[in-house]
């Protein structure tokens, strides 16, 4: 029997969708861990929520269904950032990925990229091995293209 699952493994299991399962992991909902760029879910932590999930009754000494038990010796998952570092409830990020950034912006991840690129959107900003899109640059150059706020004609002065 399987001890971990993927993304896809819980999503079937559950009859949802991935993107549902990895909306409960980013949020914390669900608890993971990283195999590198890949997220693998307990089978212990699946058989615990499942009943909330499910809408069956919890698993209790009552009911004679016992959560199984993790051997002591079990490795102890690496915690992902998203598990340890979260925004109280109703606190935007200001910071946004490559993809939450082309979401925000209403773009296909190419498309974002590519405008970019062309300077009509802003750079995102390196932070360690990651980089990460300012929000308010991103309103920013939204809202000059759209003309909610003029272009200082001192700005372009200023480049030469």
């Amino acid at each position: 029997m399987r001890e971990v699952f993927t993304i896809n493994d819980v999503a079937e299991r559950w009859e949802c969708s991935s993107r549902h399962v990895r909306n409960m992991v980013e949020t914390g909902q669900l608890p993971a861990f990283r195999v590198g760029k890949l997220i693998r879910i307990r089978r212990a932590v699946v058989e615990a929520i499942e009943p909330q999930i499910l809408g069956e009754p919890p698993r209790t000494e009552e009911s004679g269904l016992e959560p199984r038990e993790e051997a002591a010796d079990s490795p102890k998952p690496h915690r992902a950032w998203f598990d340890v570092f979260q925004l109280p409830p109703g606190l935007p990020p200001r910071g946004l990925d490559r993809e939450q950034a082309a979401a925000y912006v209403g773009l296909p991840p190419t498309n974002f990229d590519a405008q970019v690129k062309a300077g009509v959107l802003p750079q995102s900003l390196p932070f360690g091995r990651r980089r990460v899109g300012d929000v308010r640059a991103i309103d920013k150059a939204l809202d000059l293209l759209s003309g909610i706020t003029a272009r200082d004609p001192n700005q372009d002065r200023n480049k030469k």
